[in-house]
């Protein structure tokens, strides 16, 4: 059996303490702060909870959280009618100042747009016009040595002259 092997059985023991003292490590890192910070949030709400129900068994007391609780509800709401008619106010104006800037963006997007169709035109023109130049230079060359081959074969037959 291999795993009994005494030649292979070091690198096997090795690697096993390599593993397990790596994952001991990454457990002990990441994971063992999260559980104990767990556990005492735990022991403080379990601790707060049991201060908070001694002090509800009193009827006085019960009275007067009731209070802190009504008067709290009634300023929150206060805040809350204050953010919503600030909102109601300035909610017109922060729609219009967007639209006037998504305009003036278009505008811009528009003119780079523009720009952009009058480059690729240009550089298309560039191509085609260097095409056309370069095709007639081609034909050119080509008529040129048709001409001097022309011209090569009737000197040779000028001066060598065989009729029959």
């Amino acid at each position: 059996m291999p795993q009994l092997d005494l030649v292979t059985f070091l690198p096997q023991y090795f690697w096993l303490l390599v593993t397990f003292f790596s994952f001991y490590y990454f457990i002990a890192k990441y994971f063992l702060p999260k559980i104990s910070r767990i556990y005492i949030l735990r022991d403080v709400l379990i601790k707060n909870n049991a201060e908070t129900k001694q002090n509800l068994s009193n009827t006085e007391n019960l009275e007067q959280v009731f209070l802190d609780s009504k008067n709290l509800y009634s300023k929150a709401s206060e805040i809350g009618k204050e953010f919503t008619s600030e909102f109601l106010t300035e909610f017109p104006a922060w729609c219009n100042k967007s639209v006037n800037d998504l305009s003036e963006k278009n505008q811009d997007l528009a003119s780079y747009y523009n720009q952009y169709i009058q480059a690729i035109a240009d550089i298309t023109l560039s191509r085609e016009i260097s095409y056309v130049i370069l095709n007639k230079i081609e034909l050119n060359n080509k008529l040129s040595d048709n001409l001097v081959n022309y011209n090569i074969l009737s000197n040779y037959f000028d001066n060598n002259r065989l009729f029959i």
